[in-house]
């Protein structure tokens, strides 16, 4: 009775396969009659899609008086066919003689249709997000080639001397090319976080050194709109620290960005605290506050949604993409941590997190001097040489020109071939490589740089649009030294090449 009710098929032989019992689940799946199953052999079921490898396997246990558990792909009485999970067992009578087999049945079609349906929506989806993904970096670097001339020559003319409504001009060019260049970054760094290519990367860093950038990046900005602006660093706070520095920044600018966004009047301020502190680790509290028009509770639940934003309207009084805070707290979430937020309309914000951060034992000697004007990189770089491997004519007057203006002498080539030619007839101190060029491209160039002894040691930096963590995992492999990407940045680009080309910093003091 208990077999004749259960939901599980039922099947039992002798051991040449002969069939001497099956159930009514057995009956009703194969759609034969009780008569027309018993005497046969299971081979009436078999279809041709099930591998002869599962029958070997099936049998090599059996003969061996073993138990065996497989997938059997099998057909009904209407040549339909179904799958089955299949247990088959030994029967051994009381004096340890095999003289049957058992075998309990479960049909498993709907759910490996199922199965089948989620590995397609799977791959379809892992397809779309790379298709995506390859997508946004193809328009990032057509979008960069053409900002860096934006923001490039809109650099290179506030340098010149011009009258206050040209400069106002230019100064305004400048801020929006950076701005448009900002919503690019947070939409690739979208992309790379939902298909899971960031990650975080921890080094030793310097509190101060971080303190200082955000100083320097919002001091004029806090100034225009007459805000009180203060970055402290509490006293027993450890300086020297080990973490993901560049996605710290990144967080850090996005909140005191948002603050100054919507603060019109009081003050801005970031505090870092202590909250723990042992051999080798410390925990410490970032907090941004501001005096600004505050978020009410009900909205509130919008800001960590990417393209949301607490007033979505187009009359909004300030800008972006809403995504700022959403990457923020992805990127918190990969350092162990997320936001703590206190506001209310019209009361100001406090955004906050914990970190933990390792513990750096470098000494102070160990620091290289922060440069954080072109106006440094003068003495440290004049005279070095450096050649220029571009193609796009626009590209190498802006970077001549910059280079020139901390004294660096500065020699172009128009592709990698051309590139190989002038390092063998010339004196070079490093190389700025793009990697797209026609004749010869950047990678190859730098791998035949590399095959040549007596280029081994000179320093080949990638210059370039492409700025996916592939992009730079390539430029590693094919050779290259270090990477900048494009639009370039003055002090970056100025500060790679003093980082590999190693100036005396002492020249510094007589500056």
């Amino acid at each position: 009775m208990a077999l004749e009710q259960s939901q599980s098929s039922v099947i039992i032989t002798d051991l040449d396969a002969t069939i001497e019992y099956v159930n009514e689940a057995f009956v009703k799946i194969t759609g034969y009659s009780r008569e027309e199953i018993i005497g046969q052999k299971p081979s009436l079921f078999k279809s041709v899609h099930t591998p002869e490898e599962t029958y070997q396997s099936m049998w090599s246990a059996l003969i061996t008086g073993k138990a065996w558990q497989g997938e059997v792909i099998n057909k009904n009485k209407h040549g339909d066919e179904f799958i089955e999970l299949t247990w088959i067992s030994p029967i051994r009578q009381p004096n340890g003689e095999i003289t049957h087999y058992l075998g309990v049945k479960e049909d498993i079609t709907e759910r490996k249709h199922n199965e089948n349906q989620l590995i397609i929506a799977k791959d379809r989806a892992e397809l779309l997000a790379k298709t995506k993904a390859q997508f946004l970096a193809n328009m990032s670097h057509e979008i960069r080639t053409p900002m860096n001339a934006i923001l490039g020559f809109s650099e290179l003319a506030l340098n010149k001397d011009f009258p206050p409504e040209a400069v106002d001009y230019l100064q305004k060019i400048n801020t929006a090319s950076t701005s448009l260049l900002d919503i690019l970054n947070d939409i690739l760094d979208l992309s790379k976080l939902e298909a899971g290519r960031i990650s975080i990367i921890p080094a030793p860093f310097h509190l101060d050194d971080l303190r200082g950038t955000l100083y320097s990046l919002f001091i004029s900005v806090a100034q225009q709109q007459g805000l009180k602006f203060t970055l402290e660093v509490a006293p027993d706070v450890p300086l020297n620290v080990i973490g993901d520095a560049l996605r710290l920044r990144q967080v850090l600018i996005n909140l005191l960005g948002n603050a100054f966004k919507f603060t019109s009047s009081g003050s801005v301020s970031l505090g870092i605290t202590l909250q723990q502190l042992d051999e080798s680790e410390v925990r410490l509290l970032f907090c941004v506050k501001d005096t600004g028009v505050g978020i009410a509770v009900e909205d509130q639940h919008k800001l960590f949604q990417p393209f949301s934003q607490v007033n979505g309207s187009a009359s909004r009084n300030v800008t972006g993409t809403g995504l700022g805070l959403a990457i923020s707290r992805d990127l918190l979430k990969l350092m162990g941590s997320d936001f703590v937020l206190k506001s209310s309309a019209e009361l100001g914000s406090s955004f906050s997190f914990e970190l933990i951060l390792g513990l750096s034992f470098l000494s102070e000697q160990d620091k290289v001097p922060p440069l954080d004007t072109v106006r440094n990189f003068c003495p440290l770089l004049r005279g070095a040489k450096v050649l220029v491997a571009e193609d796009n004519f626009f590209n190498q007057q802006i970077v001549k020109e910059l280079l020139s203006l901390s004294g660096i002498r500065v020699e172009l080539a128009s592709n990698g071939q051309e590139a190989l030619r002038m390092l063998e007839q010339g004196d070079f101190d490093a190389v700025l490589m793009d990697l797209h060029m026609p004749v010869m491209d950047g990678f190859e160039a730098t791998r035949q740089i590399r095959r040549l002894a007596q280029f081994a040691t000179l320093p080949v930096i990638a210059l370039t649009a492409c700025v996916t963590q592939e992009d730079r995992e390539e430029c590693l492999a094919a050779g290259m030294n270090d990477f900048i990407g494009k639009p370039i940045n003055t002090l970056q680009l100025l500060s790679t090449l003093a980082e590999w080309l190693k100036p005396d910093y002492e020249v510094m003091s007589d500056w």
